[in-house]
């Protein structure tokens, strides 16, 4: 019995350590980040992102970070950022 105990503990915890891991709520997203925002306070409010992509169709250096929603669409937030200021994001 002691056995299946510690069992259920471990694959409990290994469970809830990776929920909501990288996933923003997008409810109200235009109240959390705004154009001009700066990387780090970005990073502060909704956590790092899952994925980081350096843009290719704006100049170089320019880069997008990609966060999972938890709106259940399979839709992602994007977020794109011109020296280290958020320039635009959208859900898609």
């Amino acid at each position: 019995m002691k056995i299946i105990f510690i069992i259920l503990i471990v694959f409990c915890s290994s469970c809830l350590s990776r929920q909501d891991r990288n996933i923003v709520n997008v409810e109200n997203i235009e109240n959390k980040i705004f154009e001009g925002m700066l990387k780090k306070k970005l990073i502060e409010k909704i956590g790092y992102p899952k994925d980081s992509v350096i843009s290719e169709r704006l100049e170089e250096g320019n880069y997008i970070y990609i966060y999972e929603t938890n709106d259940f669409t399979g839709y992602t937030l994007k977020i794109w950022f011109d020296n280290n200021k958020v320039s635009h994001y959208r859900i898609d």
